[in-house]
């Protein structure tokens, strides 16, 4: 079984999708989210940590709780994942160094600039570049640069159409709780196989709110 067969099996299971830890803008440890979701009968756990090119933690510390965790809730699938900025060239903000030790890349625009032709041309790049496709892939909170430019109603058809490009190319889409993205009239078009149930949890107790346990 392949990754990304591994992966789709995961979505079938009760787990716990987009989660940043302390290493970044999180409040709580690898451990802390773990033994919340193992008390709370989830079959796995996704981390989904930021990371650029120039990197401001220890990013092999991360990977050693992780693989500490892996050891202490075995009944868990808990997986590598990270969080990149699209870059106005189509290029991903990771460095190359981590790449075989991660599972999932996760992406998205933060502060991109505001050309919406850039940022259509930029998605369309990422999403058919080989060079990611040996990881799963996931479009998280699709749609936040335009809700954030204000232009969401706008622009909703060419949201559907970078949606539907990422998926033909196996990309999956994030249903992110936290921001309610992407709109309904688009996720409800997604076929099930390929949405994703993300939190975008920044700690235990948003993870629990949004996850419906507290």
């Amino acid at each position: 079984m392949n990754l990304l067969e591994k992966f789709e099996n995961l979505l079938r299971s009760k787990y716990i999708f987009h989660l940043h830890t302390n290493y970044t803008d999180g409040l709580n440890s690898v451990e802390e989210y773990c033994s919340w979701a193992s008390k709370n009968g989830y079959n796995a756990i996704v981390f989904t940590e930021h990371v650029r090119k120039n990197l401001s933690y220890d990013f092999y510390s991360f990977l050693s709780d992780i693989k500490n965790a892996r050891q202490k809730f075995a009944n868990m699938d808990i997986w590598i994942g990270v969080e990149v900025k699209i870059l106005p060239n189509g290029e991903l903000d990771i460095p190359d160094k981590i790449l075989p030790e991660i599972q999932i890349i996760c992406f998205a625009c933060h502060s991109f600039p505001k050309d919406i032709d850039l940022y259509e041309k930029s998605l369309k790049t990422v999403c058919s570049d080989n060079r990611w496709k040996s990881h799963v892939r996931v479009w998280v909170h699709p749609g936040h640069f335009l809700k954030r430019l204000g232009v969401m109603d706008d622009y909703l058809d060419l949201l559907s159409k970078l949606v539907s490009c990422a998926l033909k190319e196996d990309v999956f889409i994030e249903h992110n709780l936290k921001y309610k993205l992407p709109p309904m009239s688009i996720m409800k078009n997604i076929p099930g196989a390929k949405l994703v149930i993300g939190l975008d949890a920044h700690s235990v107790a948003s993870m629990a709110k949004l996850a419906g346990g507290g």
